[in-house]
């Protein structure tokens, strides 16, 4: 009798487990779905302006933190990620620009985030050795940047849909 009931015990939990697992299963085929949806939606000026207010936010509250050179070493990969990432906003929005042949007002509001953001580089610049240190978090976005702007003045950059770091050169 003892038996049964361990063999009903041990069918049950199998049985939860495999719904818990389908359950699981189905809701991260639901956010991926989800991701790719909103990911592949067409981009316009509005986002370009949301993504890079939204990095320029994260990168001050990572910069507010730092009131010591070990402060910004602490924070180095996060710095690095989201320079990194302004640098492709920055490329994604002039390549639409280049793409849709329009140009957009950035509100005040957006520049007045970017004046916060300098304000607070320029007063992590005062902590000794920090200006180096934000260069090398800063060098991967500027080469991005300076590959994006220099193919484009060569005319080698081709825009598809999708990408704004394809260059290919023109026959």
């Amino acid at each position: 009798m003892r038996n049964l009931s361990l063999e009903a015990a041990v069918r049950t939990i199998w049985l939860f487990d495999a719904e818990k697992m389908k359950n699981t299963f189905f809701a991260l085929f639901i956010l991926s779905f989800s991701v790719c949806l909103f990911s592949c939606t067409a981009k316009d000026e509005r986002y370009y302006v949301r993504r890079g207010e939204e990095v320029q936010r994260q990168l001050i509250i990572e910069l507010e933190g730092a009131h010591a050179l070990h402060d910004l070493f602490a924070r180095q990969d996060s710095l690095t990620l989201l320079f990194d990432e302004l640098s492709k906003v920055a490329v994604e929005a002039r390549a639409f620009q280049v793409r849709s042949k329009k140009t957009w007002e950035v509100p005040s509001d957006s520049h007045q985030l970017s004046q916060r953001l300098a304000q607070e580089i320029q007063r992590v610049l005062q902590i000794p050795g920090a200006r180096a240190f934000l260069e090398k978090c800063q060098a991967k976005g500027f080469e991005r940047i300076d590959a994006f702007e220099k193919a484009k003045e060569r005319s080698l950059v081709t825009v598809p849909s999708g990408s704004a770091e394809s260059h290919t050169p023109k026959s």
